[in-house]
């Protein structure tokens, strides 16, 4: 017989990885599911379009927001690490 965790949540990322939250009150999830969204669902790209090079490295600049809707616009090679829990690539950001 196998122990069933009463709640459970699945959250898709906008890179594709899927987080999955197990717990055993409704409370706990929603603390965990919080977490998850404000860690990981920070910032969305608006638009792929690259209409301007990084001043930094060359590369392209994608536009961007934050979840508080701040938008920005930031190198397409700065990526948040999830397991490390920081950015790497490119630092470069202009804020609007």
């Amino acid at each position: 017989m196998t122990n069933l965790i009463p709640f459970q949540y699945s959250i898709k990322l906008d890179s594709g990885e899927i987080y999955v939250c197990q717990a055993e009150t409704a409370k706990e999830l929603g603390l965990m599911i919080e977490e998850i969204k404000s860690k990981f669902l920070e910032r969305t790209v608006v638009s792929e379009k690259a209409t301007e090079e990084c001043p930094t490295c060359g590369n392209p600049l994608v536009e961007a927001e934050t979840k508080t809707g701040k938008k920005f616009t930031k190198c397409s090679t700065n990526k948040w690490n999830f397991e490390l829990k920081k950015a790497e690539g490119c630092d470069y950001v202009k804020w609007h």
